[in-house]
């Protein structure tokens, strides 16, 4: 296959898995926010623990649970009928997996203002929780949420261990930009390596110099 072709096809594979969870880590995100303004120390825990594991846990071992439980003979697969091996669904909800816990770390970061009091105060002026939940606390939380995203992206870019073992590096199908580099490597197709690793870099320091642009607003307004 041609170099080119074959970088581009990585590339519209990578952009589909990113445009497929963007939307559900973002409705995630929500759904962390409102478990958090439960203020309870049991559901924190458990997110906590929920959103950390994938961080320790190393993404191969993660990936391999997840064939384990819903390969078409897995624990899961032959109860609800359902295959995400070697499959682009499966390499989304590793995706999804693999960008969720840096999306909940960013809004816990953030949400040092004690947003709880504001909402009692708002209850207490008559607003109801879902106009309180979309008119303050959302607002407050925003750059938080869009700073877990973007770093999100970055991960699920970067990720490898989960995708080879969910994904089986189909080429045209299930290979991403770092299993293309992974590929070219292993080919000795050094100069596709190269533009590959050189694009994720321009792409990396982009996506630093936004998250800094969104860190000092976030700043900036905690000291306004």
């Amino acid at each position: 296959m041609n170099m080119d072709y074959s970088c581009l096809i990585s590339f519209i594979v990578t952009g589909k898995i990113i445009l497929s969870v963007i939307i559900p880590l973002a409705i995630s995100a929500l759904f962390i926010i409102y478990l958090m303004l439960l203020n309870n120390k049991c559901v924190n825990s458990i997110i906590e623990i929920i959103i950390n594991i994938p961080i320790i846990f190393p993404p191969i071992g993660l990936g391999f649970l997840l064939v384990l439980c819903f390969s078409k003979n897995g624990y899961f697969g032959e109860i609800f009928n359902v295959d995400i091996v070697f499959s682009f669904a499966g390499i989304c909800i590793a995706a999804y997996l693999t960008g969720l816990p840096f999306v909940a770390r960013a809004i816990m970061a953030g949400s040092n203002i004690n947003i709880k009091q504001l909402c009692d105060a708002s209850y207490t002026l008559g607003r109801g929780r879902l106009n309180t939940f979309i008119q303050i606390v959302i607002p407050l939380l925003k750059n938080s949420i869009i700073q877990g995203l973007i770093l999100a992206v970055g991960r699920i870019i970067g990720e490898v261990g989960i995708t080879l073992m969910v994904g089986g590096n189909i080429e045209g199908k299930t290979t991403t930009i770092s299993l293309d580099i992974y590929n070219a490597v292993l080919d000795g197709e050094n100069e596709k390596a190269i533009l590959l690793a050189g694009t994720l870099l321009l792409f990396s320091i982009l996506l630093f110099y936004i998250l800094r642009k969104l860190g000092s607003k976030v700043y900036s307004e905690e000291r306004g």
